[in-house]
């Protein structure tokens, strides 16, 4: 009888274990979802112009966790790091199971050099080519497909700048 009692008991256990699973794998994609995202435009050289929902990095925190550890990202999704001073910016791919295309941006909002097709997991150091404030990652492809290259123009909505302003004056 005890033996009995005591796999019931286990039973119990691991069925409750696997409704936890479920529970957690669930809120774990309802987060990825809720995550928030700013419209920032992207101007190609000739005049066209590509939104894409990024999210903000623009803590040491955020910026050092990027998109590592991330499966998908929308395809029109991404993530936008900014610092409050140019100087020559270093990505790797460490722990980042995606390609991306990385494209450093100046002070005056300018591509100045990228990174296209990245090699998931890689160590490799990705320096920017010149001092840049802003970085913008995208699902691998997106430069290419949409001629985002040297010239390119990043615009940040208005309500981004104040709460970037925001930030800086905290000292973020």
């Amino acid at each position: 009888m005890v033996v009995n009692e005591n796999s019931l008991i286990m039973r119990r256990m691991v069925c409750l274990f696997a409704l936890l699973l479920v529970l957690m794998s669930g809120l774990s994609e309802a987060r990825a979802e809720d995550r928030t995202t700013w419209p920032v435009t992207l101007i190609t050289p000739e005049g066209a112009e590509h939104i894409y929902h990024l999210e903000l990095a623009a803590t040491a925190k955020a910026r050092s966790r990027g998109l590592m550890f991330r499966t998908k990202l929308p395809e029109a999704g991404g993530m936008l790091f900014v610092w409050s001073e140019e100087k020559m910016r270093n990505f790797w791919m460490k722990n980042t199971p995606l390609s991306l295309d990385i494209l450093y941006f100046s002070e005056q909002k300018k591509l100045i050099s990228s990174y296209e097709y990245t090699t998931p997991f890689s160590m490799r150091g990705l320096l920017s080519v010149k001092p840049a404030r802003y970085v913008v990652e995208l699902n691998a492809g997106q430069a290419q497909v949409k001629n985002l290259r040297q010239g390119t123009v990043l615009k940040l909505p208005e309500a981004l700048v104040a709460t970037l302003a925001q930030l800086e004056q905290l000292g973020g």
